[in-house]
């Protein structure tokens, strides 16, 4: 396995946890954080799930393309 097919492999993993935030914000320890708090000040409640979903399908995205590439 050479490093980019790790990237990849890593990225997608980031990728689905960061879908699984955004569609069920569990675990509430994460949900609860600082720095989601401060996103959830800025964009509100539905705004962060929508960034972190973003977040998540672009990572899953690159991740899927570093491996076909």
């Amino acid at each position: 396995m050479d490093g980019m097919t790790i990237l990849a492999i890593v990225l997608l993993l980031y990728g689905a946890l960061c879908l699984a935030l955004a569609l069920f914000k569990a675990p509430a320890a994460i949900w609860n954080m600082g720095k989601i708090e401060g996103f959830k000040k800025l964009l509100g409640e539905v705004g962060t799930q929508v960034f972190i979903g973003v977040w998540g399908v672009a990572a899953v995205a690159v991740g899927i393309w570093l491996l076909v590439r």
